[in-house]
């Protein structure tokens, strides 16, 4: 599992990075379709590993995550104003930031519990 983790995490770095580069050098629609990606990619993510964060000593962050992404998600969808939706553009990316430094530290945390179960055994 934290094989799979560490490739999760690494693939929402790259797309976090093309999503940088893409809007710094592109048209910002090709930017928003990957963002739209990520999130999407993020929301999976969390869901499987929520269980294991709550196992954790990131269960408060996981329930952090998960409620500013459906507030964002709310935001970005309401027909209130365009700038009630590009809050919610922005918080969306903050959350997506949130998210992946909340994985990488539950990707730590796993090494360090197989590091200390491989030491107790010997």
């Amino acid at each position: 599992m934290l094989i799979l983790r560490t490739i999760d995490w690494s693939i929402q770095i790259i797309i976090m990075v093309i999503i940088l580069l893409m809007r710094l050098t592109r048209d910002p629609i090709d930017a928003i379709v990957l963002f739209a990606l990520l999130g999407c990619w993020q929301a999976g993510s969390a869901a499987i590993n929520t269980y294991f964060f709550l196992k954790s000593s990131l269960s408060r962050k996981i329930w952090f995550y998960w409620l500013f992404a459906i507030i964002n998600l709310l935001l970005v969808f309401s027909n209130i104003s365009i700038s009630i939706s590009i809050a919610g553009v922005i918080g969306s990316g903050l959350t997506a930031i949130w998210y992946a430094i909340i994985l990488k530290q539950l990707i730590e945390i796993g090494r360090y519990k197989k590091t200390v179960n491989g030491i107790i055994k010997k």
